[in-house]
């Protein structure tokens, strides 16, 4: 909580030094949004390219802030050169808190309530959420967005104040008994929107679903077979879920999206090097935290879907896993041993 409050005092002060700035921006705001319709309950989204701050290439209803996308894969606006603005009025039943959390890279991000900036800056991976009191009533939420690179990744979350949990404690968390540990893993989303649809097969178990990520998603889970879900733990506190059941955010850690082996080499230099990761590794890092193995796996780096068993893991999976592990080990030793280790023989 002293972390939090510092943080709050700290943006407070550094944006009532820019407050020309955010009257600028809310003219600007005022007159490419005019003549348009504030939508109720979701954002009006408008596209633009910086080189032509005025002009809207395009605008769209969605239902949050952000983007996603390499080079000029939307509407030829070159990714560096995209400026997008989002406007929506949202009513609240009673007072509320929520935490606004943010994921993006080297671009600059403001989002205003009510025309006072609230939270801002530049090129943030800021894990701790800032906390806003909405009154009962409605409120307009506004967003301005700068990007600065060759991709544009920005994901913003409205969340009911929840606990983040170190992985070990939420392992606790979860009720003790007879399930199965299912793992989905991405790097990234690979849509506008940045979510990901998790389809969940069949199970003669309950299931708890760990869902992983690198960048900030939005997890959809279907479940068509009324699979019984223990609890979902979320590997990225940024990323929302909708679907899931006894939802945990987890902090500090992550699962890699790839079990699909080591890719080593041997340099003349002697040194040996591997890329990938092996599915035993994985395995023994959850069952070191959950007590028990996994039971599924499906991983991508960016990803529209995942389908989940996936990959179903067995003894005999994990068993391959290993004695690929250990061969691989033979070769690094092979590969870092010298002319005179082989004489010593």
């Amino acid at each position: 909580m002293k972390f939090l409050i510092v943080f709050m005092l700290v943006f407070t002060a550094a944006f009532c030094e820019e407050s020309a700035q955010g009257s600028a921006m809310q003219k600007w705001a005022q007159e490419i949004a005019a003549g348009a319709q504030t939508p109720q309950d979701k954002f009006l989204a408008f596209y633009l390219d910086k080189r032509e701050p005025k002009k809207v290439v395009f605008s769209q209803n969605t239902g949050r802030i952000g983007v996603n996308y390499d080079n000029d894969g939307f509407h030829d606006i070159a990714s560096q050169n995209l400026m997008a603005y989002w406007v929506g009025e949202f009513n609240f039943d009673a007072d509320v808190e929520k935490m606004v959390l943010s994921d993006y890279g080297w671009s600059t991000l403001v989002i205003a309530v009510d025309g006072v900036d609230i939270l801002g800056g530049a090129a943030s991976d800021q894990k701790r959420p800032l906390i806003y009191k909405f009154s009962k009533g409605k409120h307009k939420i506004e967003a301005w967005f700068l990007n600065n690179a060759h991709s544009s990744e920005l994901f913003v979350d409205f969340k009911d104040v929840v606990p983040f949990y170190r992985q070990s404690d939420a392992a606790a968390k979860i009720e003790a008994g007879d399930y199965e540990l299912w793992l989905g893993a991405v790097y990234e989303s690979s849509q506008m929107e940045n979510r990901v649809k998790v389809v969940l097969e069949k199970s003669q178990k309950p299931v708890v679903l760990l869902l992983s990520s690198y960048r900030a998603v939005s997890w959809e889970i279907s479940n068509p077979q009324n699979n019984k879900i223990l609890a979902t733990v979320v590997f990225n506190p940024i990323s929302s879920v909708e679907g899931g059941n006894n939802v945990l955010y987890v902090e500090d850690y992550r699962y890699g999206e790839s079990v699909e082996g080591l890719k080593c080499s041997c340099s003349s230099e002697r040194i040996f090097n591997c890329e990938g990761s092996e599915i035993y590794d994985t395995n023994k890092l959850v069952s070191g935290v959950f007590g028990r193995d996994l039971s599924a796996f499906s991983g991508k780096h960016a990803a529209a879907n995942l389908s989940l068993p996936g990959t179903t893991i067995t003894p005999k999976t994990l068993q391959d896993s290993k004695a690929r592990l250990s061969s691989v080990e033979a070769e690094r030793k092979k590969c870092e041993s010298t002319p005179i280790d082989d004489v010593f023989k």
